[in-house]
């Protein structure tokens, strides 16, 4: 397709999929206008999502690759999602369909099909709000070659169609054999990111729907699973999961067991130390754990000590207000009023918007004034961590 971007330069959309006939044509029509191919790697569709995807690229007049990971043919990259896959008791139900062990390897597996120039990720439930900003953001990454890749705001929906968060996704880089995907979940890239990330300013914004309905796209505690077989494996060759991992698979067990979960968190505490927003957003999880836990004196410690180390964490102010209201203590109005105003002035991101709504509503306060939550080009050290 002929787009606004550098002179000669070709993009291509990666996709991994499974079973999301439902919802793919959105997300490709979504970015069509400046695609010049289509990669996906599908990993056990039986709705014809594959085939959805070729029609489409053909009506476009976009290329089109699909690199196949069907479980019968490789079972070396699954598990399956039943009690023996554990060594520890796991919340059901459970399936019996097969999880991927490693969600970067089978990403990466499918960047060799992609020939542009850049390469845009896009998940079949996804959609970009902004298909004029790829051309600007493509045009940002051409002027830097310090830069490899560019992390964007990412737009998560989750009930009744309402925004639950806006936080940050690696969405846009250089096609070069160094720029892969690592991590078994949550998977992220490695090389050289832009300090200046959010790059909503340029107008490249993303929404997930989470509205796929296929077959194995919504496993009770997928991700949860995933990271807690990933670390059973490496423990019984005698390593472990990457601090990044540890952190999140601590995230994904604080509504399964907020016991392990605190237990995560134990282990990297010494790696977010160093930084003044990590060990902010370290003892705010943990916080979520101890309250989750049953343990509110030690969540409200730890709300505070977040906010001791940044005091221009919102979600920390609002997890504290929110929980002194539940306890009966004084001093919430405060704690939720500071939330909301830090909140307003940073862009309301990487807070919850249902619970920013819930403090707004305890304090009589009308709904801002956008429905949606919208971030302007600004520099954050976390989306540096770990790099």
């Amino acid at each position: 397709m002929d787009w606004d971007g550098p002179t000669g330069m070709r993009l291509s959309v990666h996709m991994m999929v499974l079973n999301a006939a439902s919802v793919i044509e959105r997300a490709l029509r979504s970015v069509a206008s400046a695609a010049n191919e289509i990669c996906i790697v599908d990993t056990g569709s039986s709705d014809g999502t594959p085939e959805i995807a070729r029609c489409l690229a053909d009506e476009l007049g976009i290329g089109f690759h699909c690199v196949s990971l069907h479980p019968p043919a490789h079972p070396e990259l699954y598990f399956r999602d039943e009690p023996a896959s554990w060594g520890r008791a796991i919340p059901g139900p459970s399936t019996g369909l097969p999880i991927l062990r490693d969600w970067a390897d089978a990403r990466n597996r499918g960047l060799g099909a992609c020939h542009g120039d850049w390469i845009l990720k896009l998940d079949a439930d996804d959609e970009c709000l902004d298909p004029d900003g790829l051309a600007k953001a493509v045009r940002h990454l051409a002027a830097r070659p310090g830069i490899d890749y560019l992390v964007c705001p990412y737009e998560i929906v989750g009930q009744d169609s309402c925004l639950e968060i806006v936080t940050y996704q690696d969405r846009l880089w250089r096609n070069k054999p160094s720029v892969r995907f690592h991590l078994p979940l949550h998977e992220r890239l490695s090389g050289r990111r832009d300090g200046n990330w959010l790059i909503s300013a340029a107008g490249l914004r993303f929404r997930d729907w989470r509205d796929s309905a296929g077959m194995g796209v919504r496993i009770a505690h997928r991700n949860f699973k995933v990271l807690l077989a990933a670390r059973e494996r490496l423990v019984a060759r005698g390593g472990d999961l990457e601090p990044p991992s540890l952190y999140d698979l601590g995230n994904e067990a604080l509504g399964v067991d907020p016991e392990f979960a605190l237990g995560m968190f134990d282990l990297v505490r010494d790696v977010f130390a160093s930084r003044r927003e990590d060990a902010a957003l370290w003892h705010k999880d943990v916080a979520r754990a101890r309250q989750s836990a049953g343990d509110l004196d030690g969540a409200l410690s730890a709300y505070r000590a977040s906010i001791e180390i940044h005091p221009r964490m919102a979600a920390s102010w609002l997890g504290l207000g929110l929980l002194e209201h539940e306890m009966g203590q004084d001093g919430w109005e405060d704690d939720l009023e500071s939330a909301i105003r830090i909140a307003d002035e940073t862009g309301r991101f990487n807070v919850s918007l249902p619970d920013l709504a819930g403090a707004r509503g305890l304090l009589g306060m009308p709904a801002p004034k956008k429905s949606t939550a919208t971030i302007e080009l600004q520099t954050h050290s976390m989306a540096n961590r770990f790099c």
